[in-house]
């Protein structure tokens, strides 16, 4: 499978990346956050998606924003292929710390940020509406706790 970086400014990728989601997340309705960084994964057809921005609480942090994989595609060792690669992306644009929150239920999601080094954490301002969701963190810095 290859990923690849997309434009969301073009209203096909912006569908693509929905229809995705919807098949991921059937629970979750109304998001379009087209800023940052999107990635499509191929195989031969788009089969994941994920995206990197910059956190509007932290400057200096990227936030791992949502990141689908169809189920037939799951399994494969991709989600985490998909974290280290923005990764290295936050790397490249100087970034210290990566963030992101997942379902208390989404243990596959879980256990993938784990494996890539990612701990829980609370941070001083949750910014879920979700009170139970998990929020997770990760210094790219070496030096940086």
């Amino acid at each position: 499978m290859r990923i690849k970086l997309v434009d969301t400014s073009l209203q096909r990728i912006q569908d693509t990346i929905l229809a995705i989601k919807k098949e991921c997340f059937p629970w979750e309705d109304g998001w379009r956050e087209w800023h940052g960084d999107w990635w499509l994964a191929y195989d031969p057809m788009p089969v994941a998606f994920c995206g990197l921005q910059a956190s509007i609480r932290q400057e200096g942090v990227g936030y791992l924003a949502l990141a689908g994989v169809c189920a037939h595609a799951r399994g494969k060792g991709l989600q985490r292929r998909m974290i280290r690669l923005r990764e290295r992306e936050a790397l490249k644009k100087g970034w210290t710390m990566l963030i992101t929150d997942t379902r208390p239920t989404n243990a596959p999601s879980m256990n993938n940020l784990i494996k890539c080094g990612f701990r829980p954490y609370t941070p001083a301002f949750p910014w879920s509406e979700h009170k139970e969701w998990v929020y997770w963190r990760k210094f790219i810095v070496r030096g940086v706790a």
